[in-house]
């Protein structure tokens, strides 16, 4: 069953089993709690987040996270889903926090499980969370009886996504979901009850799959022919940046694959007539009884 490692300060009390993965007393599984006054908990290695998992479906569904650094979760073989719904019955866990990426990326998550019902993604529920400013850079999921599957979450409820992003080598052709029969989508399985997704694109799939969008609503969010067509000009950038004010997404053309949020990359621009709703005319479109080009 592996080592029992023990956590320190907040989680003097509190033991976890983490087969194997980690040595136990491991001082990186030591977090800094209550910063700034805020209530956070901030992750900086992949056991911290290994333990956020463990906490949450141990009950402590509403707490709030944050990364300080990219996690790179490539050497670990097991990471259990951050919150968990079992369909018909069994228990229910789901996340109500915060998880604020703060323009972060978690690398190479790897998700397998047999749990049947179970649902399969770095969340496996959200009810009435946030997640915000992350991105999921390479990941595979297998389950072949999940209930729902997503990269981001298999299901949000209630819940707000903004910023957020899957990209890069995506396998979920061994992650079956029962309900629909079908392989999961790249971002989120399922949206429902008033959820919102904003400012956010996967390279994978839908975002969500139009079949499961009930009572929820995507806002500037791309996935599927959308990003395989835009992300190289650099268009989904510019998109993902709406207005231009606050400028979050990065992408330096012909290096950069698709958006990202390493400021150190260049800005994406717009050249050529604008329309009202901020993209420009393309090669075939006429404004003021003439063709106009334009570009990013």
């Amino acid at each position: 069953d592996g080592l029992t490692a023990i956590c320190y300060g907040q989680f003097a009390d509190e033991k976890v089993k983490v087969r194997g993965e980690f040595t136990a007393c491991d001082p990186y599984l030591r977090f800094r709690w209550n910063v700034d006054g805020g209530n956070w908990y901030e992750v900086a290695t992949p056991a911290q987040l290994w333990y956020i998992s463990y906490l949450v479906n141990s009950g402590k569904h509403d707490i709030n996270v944050r990364l300080t650094t990219d996690i790179d979760l490539g050497g670990i073989s097991y990471f259990p889903p951050i919150g968990k719904q079992y369909y018909p019955v069994g228990p229910t866990m789901c996340f109500s926090g915060v998880f604020d990426g703060q323009f972060h990326v978690i690398n190479n998550l790897r998700i397998e499980m047999d749990d049947a019902g179970a649902e399969t993604g770095l969340f496996g529920r959200l009810n009435g969370a946030t997640i915000q400013n992350v991105g999921i850079v390479n990941a595979t999921l297998k389950n072949s009886n999940a209930l729902r599957a997503g990269v981001l979450a298999a299901c949000a409820v209630g819940s707000t996504i903004n910023n957020c992003f899957t990209a890069g080598e995506i396998n979920m052709e061994e992650c079956i979901c029962s309900f629909e029969r079908r392989n999961g989508d790249g971002l989120v399985g399922l949206s429902s009850s008033g959820s919102v997704i904003s400012n956010s694109y996967t390279t994978y799939g839908a975002v969500p799959d139009g079949v499961n969008l009930l009572e929820s609503s995507v806002q500037n969010s791309y996935w599927a022919e959308d990003v395989t067509n835009m992300a190289p000009t650099g268009e989904l950038c510019y998109r993902l940046n709406g207005n231009q004010q606050n400028i979050l997404w990065y992408q330096t053309i012909e290096e950069d694959a698709y958006p990202i949020f390493d400021s150190t990359h260049k800005q994406v621009y717009a050249i050529g007539e604008i329309k009202c709703d901020g993209t420009v005319l393309s090669d075939d479109e006429v404004i003021d009884g003439k063709s106009e080009r334009g570009g990013y």
